[in-house]
């Protein structure tokens, strides 16, 4: 008899339960639509079934058995986490009182922090780069009501 992971296979029993749970109460209870025309259940039913599928593959794969002395683990470090929470806060914060691209830029120079090796000039390039990608996709592209600087 082979053994299994059991700790894996509960992880993806309730990964599985919760993802066609939510698919059903999508479909139950909000309009689907069709593809081309989505209704609110849609993206929620097709994500719902996307995490019950990987649920299961999550079993399946517990059920091929790897010693934890095999497996590697990263180290949990508490300065990526609160790094990359802080940068969200600070974008969150100044989204609506300095504009789309400084915050984008505070949030690069912020979650860049999360590294052991901070580069200012990294950072700096990356929230540019970011901002202007921001600004194209949802100024630009989807004519959201942002703005990009606020003075």
């Amino acid at each position: 008899m082979k053994s299994f992971d059991k700790q894996d296979m509960i992880a993806g029993a309730v990964l599985g339960a919760f993802g066609m749970f939510v698919a059903i109460y999508a479909v139950r209870n909000y309009e689907f639509g069709t593809t081309a025309s989505m209704g609110p259940g849609y993206f929620p039913a097709v994500l719902g079934g996307i995490l019950a599928i990987l649920g299961l593959i999550i079993m399946l794969l517990s059920i091929r058995h790897i010693p934890s002395a095999e497996v590697w683990q990263a180290p949990f470090g508490l300065r990526p986490l609160l790094a990359v929470l802080v940068a969200v806060l600070v974008f969150a914060s100044l989204i609506l009182k300095l504009g789309l691209v400084p915050a984008t830029i505070a949030l690069s120079l912020v979650a860049a922090l999360a590294e052991p090796k901070f580069r200012f000039q990294k950072a700096i390039l990356l929230g540019v780069s970011l901002s202007l990608l921001s600004w194209l996709i949802f100024k630009v592209g989807l004519k959201m009501p942002l703005s990009a600087f606020v003075f």
